[in-house]
C-alpha cells in the first residue's frame, strides 16, 4: 500500500505519496519524524526550489539529480527536505522521497511566494497506510 501525507504551506494544502520502494531508509526517517513542522527557505542559487531542515540524517539513498515539478527530495549534507516546484537539471544530488499527487498548482503557487517571503512554517503530516514489508 503506498504511503501518502498532507503538506501544508501558506494557505495551500497538497498530498504527496511516499516512495517506499525507491528510498526505504530514509523514507522511514521521514514517516518516524512526522508530524514535522518547520521553517520554508527557497533556494538562492539551485532554482524552482524550496526546503526546510528536518530533525534526523541519513546517508544518501538512491541518488537523483535532474528533478521533476512535484518532486520531494533529501539532501543529507544539509539535513533538508527539497520541494521542486518546476522541472530543473539540478543543483546536486538528493535521496527521493516523495512525489506531490494532489494540488501541485498550490505548492507552485506557495514555492513562488516563498521567493520573496522566507521564513514560513511547512508542515508534513496525516500519514496514512502503511509501508510494504
Amino acid at each position: 500500500m503506498t504511503r501518502r501525507f498532507t503538506i501544508r504551506i501558506g494557505a495551500e494544502t497538497a498530498v504527496a505519496e511516499l516512495l517506499d520502494d525507491e528510498s526505504p531508509r530514509t523514507c522511514r526517517r521521514l514517516a518516524e519524524a512526522m508530524p514535522l513542522v518547520s521553517q520554508v527557505n527557497h533556494a538562492k542559487v539551485a532554482g524552482a526550489e524550496f526546503f526546510c531542515y528536518v530533525p534526523f540524517h541519513e546517508e544518501l539513498e538512491s541518488p537523483v539529480v535532474a528533478q521533476t515539478c512535484g518532486n520531494i527530495g533529501y539532501y543529507p549534507l544539509r539535513q533538508t527536505l527539497c520541494v521542486f516546484y518546476e522541472d530543473m537539471p539540478g543543483a546536486g544530488q538528493v535521496t527521493p522521497v516523495a512525489r506531490i499527487v494532489q494540488n501541485i498548482e498550490g505548492i507552485i503557487s506557495e514555492g513562488r511566494r516563498a521567493w520573496q517571503r522566507q521564513g514560513g512554517v511547512i508542515s508534513f503530516d496525516g500519514l496514512t497506510g502503511e509501508a510494504d514489508e
